[in-house]
């Protein structure tokens, strides 16, 4: 798609928004552009051309993960507190969407770096009891037990990295907290 050339790119698929509307692939080219403009780094176009995504197709499959992808756009502008925004109306919107917990794992991930540390580990915890299971629920549980453990609450995080171990074999979370474990024992 015509690599570092997203305004040339953006401008073409325009034009064939514009004069094919009815196209099928109306909305296929109105979610690449979106895209395009997301890995080419520009994030305000593609907060604009995912906002024009869900508002031109609501009924997408791709709606949820336009509004994932726009709070992910938001923090890299550094725009927290729409990020959030945008990472609520996820889960509130689509709370049966594979982007929903990953939505909430980005929440409390942002929460951390804006050091509201019980904050972020209150959506982490949400996250665990909404979607309990998968790399994003074992991803929280080793994320909350790091934060113990910066808290200094030592005996919290091996509770929490033995259940992260115990509930989730085979992940990468898994075989990273029974590394940890190990080292403190």
């Amino acid at each position: 798609m015509l690599l570092g050339r997203e305004d040339e790119a953006a401008a073409l698929l325009d034009t064939f928004i514009t004069e094919n509307d009815e196209s099928p692939y109306v909305t296929e080219f109105r979610w690449k552009k979106a895209d395009m403009f997301y890995t080419g780094g520009k994030y305000a176009d593609a907060v604009t051309a995912y906002e024009d995504f869900i508002k031109k197709h609501p009924n997408s499959n791709k709606s949820p993960d336009a509004i994932y992808w726009m709070g992910k756009s938001y923090i890299n502008l550094n725009e927290n507190e729409k990020a959030i925004e945008a990472f609520n109306k996820l889960r509130q919107k689509y709370p049966n969407s594979d982007f929903a917990p990953m939505g909430l794992l980005e929440q409390g991930l942002l929460y951390k770096k804006m050091a509201d540390i019980e904050k972020a580990d209150s959506v982490l915890i949400e996250l665990g009891k909404l979607y309990p299971s998968g790399e994003t629920a074992a991803q929280a549980g080793f994320e909350r037990a790091i934060f113990k453990y910066n808290l200094g609450d030592t005996t919290a995080s091996l509770k929490i990295y033995r259940a992260v171990a115990d509930s989730f074999p085979g992940t990468n979370y898994s075989d990273q907290s029974r590394y940890r474990l190990g080292m403190y024992y």
